[in-house]
C-alpha cells in the first residue's frame, strides 16, 4: 500500500499524539486540529490505517502503519510491542491461563509502565489477551490467550501484516520481495537504536553480529557487510560512524 508524504506526516501527527497523553486521541479534537485535512483522515480509515472507535470516540493508527512509515519514535515503539509480545508468549508457554501484573512485566522489560502500556495498546489489535480490571489499574493483571502461540514468532506477526498492506494493492513480485527487506531493515533499526541506549560504544560490526539483531531484528539471512552494516550505518551514532573499527 503505497501513501503520500501528506497522508504519512498526519499519520505520525495522530501516533505521535497518542504517545504524548498515553491514551487513544478524542477524534473530535484530533479532527477539529486537522480541520483542512478532514479528508485525508476519512481516505486514511477507508485505507483501515486509522481506527476509530466509536465506542469512545476516539482514533489511533493501526499496527500495521508501524511497518508502512520510517520514523524513529514509531520504529522503538514496534520493538517494545515486540519485547512485551515474547515475553507474554513465554509466559503462555510457560504456563497458559497465568497472568503477570504489568508493575512485574515492567521489571522484567525494564521498561516505564507508560512503555509498556502502550506497547500492550498496539499489541492487542494482533494477539489479544485479558486485562483485570483494565490497564489504566495500579494493580492491572495481563493473561496472554492462545493466540501468542499461533505465531511462530513476532516475524510471522509482521510477515502478516505486510501480506495484508501487499494485497491492499496489486504490487509486482519484486516489490513484495522488497517489502520483507523492508521489514528486516525496519526491526534491525529499532532494535539497534535501543541497543545503543545501552551500550553507547558499541561498534557497527559488533552490533551486526548481535544476537538481537541477528534474530528478533531479522537479520540474519542478509549480508552483514554489505547490507545489514549500511541499514545500522543509518542510525548509529555520530561517534560510532566516525569509528575505524566498525568496518569488517
Amino acid at each position: 500500500m503505497d501513501i503520500g508524504d501528506n497522508e504519512k506526516k498526519l499519520l505520525v501527527d495522530l501516533f505521535n499524539s497518542c504517545h504524548e497523553q498515553n491514551q487513544w486521541v478524542s477524534a473530535k479534537r484530533f479532527s477539529v486540529e486537522h480541520a483542512d485535512e478532514i479528508e485525508l483522515i476519512e481516505n486514511l480509515k477507508r485505507k483501515n490505517l486509522i481506527h476509530w472507535d466509536t465506542g469512545t470516540d476516539t482514533y489511533h493508527i493501526k499496527f500495521r502503519v508501524f511497518l508502512l512509515i520510517e520514523d524513529k519514535l514509531l520504529n522503538e515503539t514496534l520493538y517494545a510491542i515486540e519485547r512485551v509480545f515474547y515475553c507474554l508468549r513465554d509466559i503462555y508457554i510457560g504456563e497458559a491461563g497465568r497472568g503477570v501484573e504489568i508493575e512485574d512485566l515492567c521489571k522484567q522489560l525494564k521498561q516505564s509502565r507508560e512503555q509498556v502500556v502502550e506497547a500492550l495498546s498496539y499489541l492487542k489489535e494482533i494477539t489479544p489477551f485479558s486485562v483485570s480490571p483494565d490497564l489504566e489499574s495500579s494493580d492491572a493483571v495481563v493473561i496472554p490467550t492462545q493466540s501468542f502461540i499461533k505465531y511462530a514468532g513476532f516475524n510471522a506477526i509482521i510477515d502478516e501484516q505486510v501480506g495484508y498492506l501487499d494485497s491492499a494493492i496489486d504490487l509486482p513480485e519484486e516489490k513484495k520481495r522488497l517489502r520483507s527487506n523492508q521489514k528486516a531493515k525496519l526491526l534491525s533499526q529499532a532494535v539497534a537504536k535501543t541497543l545503543w541506549d545501552i551500550y553507547p560504544d558499541m561498534t557497527i560490526k559488533d552490533m551486526c553480529e548481535h544476537n538481537s539483531i541477528q534474530e528478533y531484528g531479522g537479520a540474519k539471512p542478509y549480508n552483514k557487510e554489505k547490507t545489514v552494516s549500511r541499514w545500522l550505518s543509518e542510525v548509529a551514532p555520530e561517534h560510532i560512524k566516525k569509528q575505524t573499527g566498525t568496518a569488517f
